[in-house]
C-alpha cells in the first residue's frame, strides 16, 4: 500500500531541479537512469539500480512503469522500493517490495523463460507532470558474462550512468562499442569506473530494414588472479572455458548410440548418412527451451542427448549438441558452434564475451564437401560444414539467412578461434523466371510462368509454403504481381521442392486484364515488367551509428511477350547497364520475330553496409525501378488499321 513519505535524496534532486535546456520529445522522459554494480567474492555482484520516469503527455500514463529485467535462476532481488511524485512535486507516495509487479520477460509458447521483469504496478496516483521512480538492489551470479550498460533506451533519457566498484585487489578491464560513448573517471570507490551521458534521444521508428543499431555499449569485468574474467581474455580461452560446460553433457549412451545407427542403416554414402542425422533432429525433435538448472551457467548447458531424444523436445543447444552426439556415434567428426542469430555485428572481435544467442553444428568437410556448402576454416579441427538443426526448413548444405555473416566459435579445447560464417553468393540465394505471354490487342495478357529459386531465396518460398498452406501461399503469389497487374485472376500454380539441390520450383498460370494500356484504337504502351517490388530502397533518415545489413541476392528474369496479330513494336526503351562494387543490375529489350524479349539481371553480394554505400544501392536501384516502367511503344499495322 502506498504511503506518504519524502523522497530519498537522489529523487528529491531531480525534483527540485532546473528545467533542462535541451527538449528531449517524448510521452514520458526518462529523467535519471543509473546502475552501481560492486563486484562480490564468489562471482557475484550486487547492483543498485535507480530509474526515474517523468509523464509529459496523456498518452504516455500508461506507459510510465519503471522497471528492471532479471534472471529468475540467477539474481536475487534484495530490495525493491517506488515513488510517485505529484506534479507540483509536493506530495510522494511511496510502495514497498509488495507493491511491485513480476512477470515473464518474454512470453513465448516455446520458451519456459527465466527472464523476469520486475517494476512498480500500482501507478494510480501518477498524473501528467507527475514521476514515477524505483530503487531495485539485486544480487546475482556473473558466470561467464559480463556486466554491461547501454545507453540506448526506448524512450529518451536526461541522464544515463554506469558505475562499476572492482573486487578488493583486482582490476577493472572494459570495451566500449562506440567512440561516442565517453571515456569512464574514477567512481566513488578507489579502483571504480563511471560513465555518464546525458539527453539521450530514442531511436527513429522509420529505419531502413535491416538496420542495426550500434547500442552504445560499456562491457566490464573484473580481473584478479583467481577470477574467471582473467581465463578467457581470448577467444581461445573462452571457447575452452565454454567446451568444458558443453561436452560434458554430450554422452554417447547405448541408447543414443543406438538411434544413430537406426537413422542410418542402409545408407552406405557417407553424406547420406550426414544427412539422415540432421533431418532427423531437424524435424523430429521440437524446439522448446527449458532451463532445470540454476546456476550461471545454465544457459549454456545442453540436457543429456538421451533425455532430448526420449522427450524430443529441447532448444537450439539441445538440437546442435544431440546432433553432434549422434554423429560421433557413427564416427564423424562434429563440434558445436557458437554463433549470434539475426546480427551479423553482435559479437565483437576485440573483446572474447559471451556475446552469443544461438547454438548451431561445424561437421567435418572431409576432402570434398559438396558443392558450395557453408564452409568455415575450424584451423586445427579441419574444414567444416556448418548446419543449423534449428531452422525447421533449411537442409544440410544451406545456411538460414539469420545465421549469414556473423561470427561463430567451435566450441572445443583447440580451435581456430572466432571465425566468420560465410554468406551465400548472388549465384547461390538466387531465382531464375521465365514467363511467357500472350497479349491480345485489348491489352490482355495470358501467361505461363516458370520459377527456380535456389539457397535463401528457395528456403524462403518453401517455408512460405508450408506456414501458410497451399490456399493463402497461392493468395501471396496474387499478391507479388497485384502492383503491376492489378486485374490478374485465375491463378493456378504447383512446385516441388529438392532440399538435397536446395532448390524450389515453381510453374503457374495467370490471367491479367488490362495488363497492357491502349492509346485510342491502334497503339499499346506494353510494359515487360511483370514482377515488381524485388529492389526496395528505404532512406537512410537517422544519425544513429549502424549498418544495414543486405543478404546476397542473384535475380534473372526472360519476359517473351506475344505481341497480337497484325501489330508491330515500333519502339523500344533503352537498354540499360549499371555497377557498384558489390551490386550489377541490367535491363534489355529486344524483338524476336512477334515477340518482345525482355531481360532483366540483378546481382548484390551480402554485406553490412553504412550510410554511404545503402544511399548508393538506394540510388542504384531507384534508378533501376524507374527504367524498368518505360513501356515499348507497340502499333497495330497501317494496312489492318480501321
Amino acid at each position: 500500500m502506498a504511503k506518504a513519505s519524502q523522497p530519498p535524496p537522489w529523487l528529491g534532486a531531480l525534483i527540485t531541479a532546473p528545467a533542462p535546456s535541451a527538449v528531449l520529445e517524448g510521452s514520458t522522459v526518462v529523467l535519471r537512469e543509473e546502475a552501481t554494480i560492486r563486484y562480490l567474492p564468489g562471482g557475484k555482484v550486487r547492483e543498485t539500480y535507480r530509474e526515474a520516469i517523468k509523464v509529459v503527455t496523456n498518452d504516455g500514463l500508461p506507459w510510465a512503469r519503471p522497471a528492471r529485467g532479471y534472471n529468475a535462476d540467477t539474481d536475487r532481488i534484495l530490495s525493491a522500493r517506488a515513488w510517485v511524485v505529484s506534479p507540483d512535486g509536493k506530495q510522494t507516495h511511496e510502495y514497498g517490495r509488495s507493491d511491485f509487479v513480476n512477470v515473464v520477460a518474454e512470453s513465448n509458447s516455446s520458451f519456459w523463460h527465466s527472464g523476469r521483469v520486475a517494476g512498480l504496478g500500482d501507478v494510480s496516483q501518477l498524473q501528467v507532470g507527475g514521476i514515477a521512480a524505483i530503487e531495485l538492489e539485486v544480487e546475482r551470479q556473473t558466470g561467464m558474462g559480463d556486466t554491461s550498460w547501454a545507453f540506448l533506451e526506448s524512450r529518451p533519457v536526461q541522464a544515463s550512468v554506469f558505475e562499476v566498484v572492482p573486487l578488493s585487489g583486482e582490476q577493472l578491464v572494459f570495451h566500449a562499442s562506440s567512440g561516442k560513448i565517453p571515456s569512464p573517471v574514477p567512481g566513488q570507490t578507489p579502483g571504480s569506473l563511471r560513465w555518464e551521458m546525458h539527453d539521450l534521444a530514442t531511436l527513429p521508428r522509420n529505419l531502413p530494414g535491416g538496420f542495426l543499431p550500434n547500442p552504445r555499449q560499456v562491457f566490464v569485468r573484473s580481473l584478479g588472479p583467481d577470477s574467471l574474467a582473467s581465463q578467457m581474455q581470448t577467444w581461445e580461452e573462452f571457447a575452452g572455458l565454454a567446451a568444458k560446460v558443453v561436452e560434458p553433457r554430450m554422452i554417447a549412451t547405448p541408447f543414443v548410440v543406438a538411434q544413430a545407427q537406426a537413422v542410418v542403416a542402409g545408407q552406405t554414402d557417407r553424406w547420406a548418412c550426414i544427412r539422415a542425422l540432421t533431418e532427423c533432429v531437424q524435424k523430429q525433435v521440437t524446439y522448446l527451451s527449458i532451463t532445470l538448472d540454476k546456476d550461471s551457467l545454465a544457459g549454456m548447458r545442453p540436457h543429456p542427448p538421451e533425455e532430448v531424444l526420449r522427450s524430443q523436445l529441447g532448444d537450439c543447444k539441445d538440437k546442435s549438441t544431440l546432433l553432434v552426439t549422434m554423429l560421433r556415434s557413427i564416427g564423424e567428426s562434429a563440434y558445436a558452434v557458437l554463433v549470434h542469430a539475426g546480427n551479423p555485428k553482435a559479437v565483437m572481435p576485440e573483446w572474447p564475451s559471451q556475446n552469443f544467442n544461438h547454438m548451431v553444428v561445424g561437421i567435418a568437410a572431409g576432402t570434398s564437401p559438396p558443392g558450395r556448402w557453408p564452409v568455415v576454416d575450424g584451423g586445427p579441427l579441419g574444414k567444416l560444414v556448418v548446419f543449423d538443426p534449428t531452422d525447421p526448413v533449411t537442409p544440410l548444405g544451406a545456411l538460414p539467412l539469420s545465421d549469414q555473416g556473423g561470427s561463430g566459435l567451435i566450441l572445443a579445447p583447440i580451435g581456430q578461434g572466432l571465425l566468420t560464417l560465410p554468406a551465400e553468393d548472388p549465384d547461390l540465394s538466387h531465382v531464375a523466371r521465365h514467363l511467357a505471354g500472350t497479349l491480345n490487342p485489348s491489352g490482355d495478357l495470358t501467361v505461363e510462368a516458370d520459377e527456380v529459386l535456389l539457397g535463401a531465396r528457395a528456403v524462403g518460398v518453401h517455408g512460405e509454403q508450408l506456414r501458410l498452406g497451399d490456399v493463402k501461399f497461392g493468395q501471396r503469389m496474387e499478391a507479388r504481381f497485384h502492383t503491376t497487374l492489378p486485374f490478374l485472376s485465375d491463378l493456378t500454380w504447383s512446385g516441388d521442392w529438392a532440399p538435397a539441390d536446395i532448390r524450389s520450383h515453381l510453374t503457374y498460370k495467370f490471367k491479367a486484364a488490362r495488363a497492357m494500356r491502349m492509346i485510342g484504337q491502334a497503339t499499346l504502351l506494353v510494359c515487360p515488367r511483370l514482377v515488381a517490388g524485388d529492389f526496395p530502397y528505404e532512406q537512410w533518415k537517422t544519425d544513429w551509428e549502424g549498418g544495414v545489413w543486405l543478404p546476397a541476392l542473384g535475380i534473372e528474369d526472360e519476359v517473351r511477350l506475344q505481341l497480337p496479330d497484325g501489330f508491330t513494336a515500333s519502339e523500344l526503351p533503352a537498354n540499360l547497364h549499371q555497377e557498384l562494387p558489390f551490386a550489377t543490375a541490367s535491363l534489355s529489350y529486344r524483338i524476336d520475330g512477334r515477340t518482345l524479349v525482355y531481360v532483366r539481371q540483378y546481382a548484390r553480394k551480402a554485406g553490412l553496409l553504412g550510410k554511404g554505400d545503402y544511399d548508393a544501392i538506394c540510388r542504384f536501384n531507384q534508378k533501376l525501378d524507374e527504367a524498368e516502367r518505360r513501356p515499348a511503344l507497340v502499333r497495330e499495322d497501317a494496312a489492318v488499321v480501321r
